[in-house]
């Protein structure tokens, strides 16, 4: 049985590593997991986090291993420009990892694989290469 109320409250603690463990602890299979689809709200406002650990799990949580959606690719994109390269990471790999999506990607990665090589950082333009 699970605790909705301490997966909520581990979700909005005020530990970011808290945070980043409840992220990863309600979404083991994506999106129709069930505790995902009961916090979706409250992942989307970790996107928005202070801290770099949780907006970079809360995309992977979020975006990695679903369909990618209008919304869903918009979020990324915005993500390629977050200030920490973990994030920026973490939007590469879901707007460009077949392998992760039930569908395959809906992305041409060519524009996104242009703007990932001209990244300030080395780890982010690494990702080019990964693919």
């Amino acid at each position: 049985m699970c605790d909705w109320l301490g997966a909520l409250a581990r979700l909005r603690s005020p530990d970011p590593q808290a945070r980043v463990r409840a992220l990863h602890g309600i979404c083991p299979g994506g999106a129709g997991f069930p505790l995902y689809e009961r916090f979706r709200g409250e992942v989307k406002r970790l996107q928005k986090d202070p801290d770099s650990r949780v907006r970079a799990a809360a995309l992977h949580v979020e975006l990695d291993g679903v369909d990618l959606t209008a919304e869903s690719v918009a979020a990324l994109t915005r993500a390629l420009d977050d200030e920490h390269p973990q994030v920026r990471r973490k939007a590469v790999h879901s707007l460009s990892c077949e392998q992760c999506k039930p569908n395959s990607c809906a992305v041409d990665v060519r524009p996104l694989f242009e703007r990932v090589i001209r990244d300030r950082s080395r780890l982010v333009r690494s990702m080019v290469l990964g693919v």
